[in-house]
């Protein structure tokens, strides 16, 4: 297949998988105006901090095993291994599920009310129900991105989105449900995203032999993960710090605008998470060192396509914002103008992930995403009693731009082994 061709091929792909995120989005940008109109300030901020909980715990059960499974399939995904890696993450799922349920129920009985503030019981419960299905969710889009098969996530993705609005629509306005209803709506979603990838991935696996708990491929796995997890931790303290930060330090009403701004602001971000995703895939082909002049292209591309939507949307803010979230939610248009900035940030920062996990860099990466979270940290703990909601948006731009400098250098470092080759 002549370069042309292929550099067509994954822009089709590209253009796909975004428009599936895209339209994922777009419903979640629904679901988001419905929960606000029909919950309220307060019972929007409950739904957001019960869900920030779950993201929360499900990144950190996940101990990155997605990542570490695209790495252990790069070169070598038509091989058996396939099949004794899908087998063994199914069993995994389950079993880290469990932990995370008794991590939260000691977290519970320890802290209670000053580590869930003023968070019902009953609705974080519900929440952590969803806890095997996003987790299997992740592993599911990572095992699909290495064979080159995102066309059954996608589908999955937008079928789910769909279910989830229909529902939403029939519990808040048809039978009058509250918070715990919109949480139960989540749960159903996710449930069918991960189980709708199940069958092709069964497929993939039956053609390579071993589906079942594979010893060697868990000690791997989880060798890598231990490694990489640092990373996540670090996301985890980046992405997810900030509404929970507001929600003990202000309270879950001012969470939810937070969450509610972070959420519109990485609309955009749908395009270079897709392409790093089809990265991903040409890496079990190409390895990180061959996928890198295209991977360079496509990144000037992406960053400048996201910047530019990023600015239209910050421009337009004050018009369509009001609208979508109703006039209980002021505050959020200054927290999304603030926020826009970091999408620039964020998208540079995703197409780069695919080199950093392509090389097997797991603990270089992990331990720049953890200095890079705590500069989140000490800077949203500093500046939240200060300025209030406004000071998690400094903290996080902060932190990006630090991410930012790291990722440079790594392009940097891309380019100087692609001269190296060429001459």
């Amino acid at each position: 297949m002549s370069g042309n061709v292929l550099t067509r091929k994954l822009w089709h792909t590209i253009a796909g998988t975004s428009g599936a995120k895209f339209y994922s989005m777009g419903l979640n940008i629904v679901a988001l105006a419905l929960t606000a109109r029909w919950l309220g300030p307060d019972g929007r901020g409950a739904f957001a901090t019960a869900s920030a909980w779950l993201n929360t715990l499900a990144l950190l059960a996940s101990l990155s095993l997605g990542q570490v499974a695209v790495q252990r399939l790069a070169g070598c995904r038509d091989s058996q291994r396939f099949g004794e890696v899908f087998g063994t993450l199914a069993w995994l799922t389950g079993g880290l599920s469990v932990l995370g349920w008794l991590g939260v129920a000691l977290a519970w009985w320890l802290g209670g009310v000053r580590v869930f503030g003023d968070l019902p019981l009953d609705v974080l419960m519900l929440a952590l129900v969803g806890l095997p299905f996003l987790l299997w969710e992740g592993y599911s889009n990572a095992l699909l991105a290495a064979v080159e098969r995102l066309r059954t996530f996608n589908l999955a993705l937008m079928s789910g989105r769909t279910l989830m609005l229909v529902l939403l629509v029939g519990s808040l306005a048809g039978l009058d449900g509250g918070v715990g209803a919109a949480v139960v709506v989540m749960g159903v979603s996710q449930m069918w995203i991960a189980l709708s990838c199940l069958p092709t991935l069964n497929r993939v696996a039956q053609q390579h032999g071993h589906r079942c708990w594979q010893g060697h491929e868990a000690r791997a796995l989880l060798q890598g993960g231990l490694r990489l997890h640092l990373n996540t931790v670090g996301t985890l303290a980046l992405n997810m710090a900030g509404t929970l930060l507001v929600a003990g330090m202000v309270g879950t009403r001012e969470a939810g605008f937070f969450q509610l701004a972070q959420q519109l602001s990485s609309v955009l971000l749908v395009i270079p998470q897709s392409a790093a995703l089809v990265l991903y895939g040409r890496q079990g082909q190409l390895g990180a060192d061959g996928v890198w002049p295209l991977q360079r292209k496509m990144t000037l591309a992406v960053v400048a396509l996201t910047a530019l939507g990023a600015g239209g949307m910050a421009v337009s803010a004050p018009y369509w914002l009001p609208w979508v979230a109703g006039d209980g939610f002021a505050p959020v248009v200054e927290l999304f103008v603030l926020l826009v900035p970091a999408v620039a940030l964020q998208s540079f920062a995703s197409m780069m992930a695919p080199q950093w996990i392509g090389r097997g860099l797991f603990l270089t990466a992990s331990v720049i995403t953890v200095a890079v979270g705590g500069v989140n940290l000490a800077c949203a703990n500093w500046w939240i009693p200060q300025y209030g909601i406004r000071g998690a948006v400094y903290a996080l731009l902060a932190a990006l731009v630090a991410g930012f400098c790291t990722n440079l250098a790594m392009a940097a470092y891309c380019e100087k082994r692609a001269h190296q080759k060429v001459n």
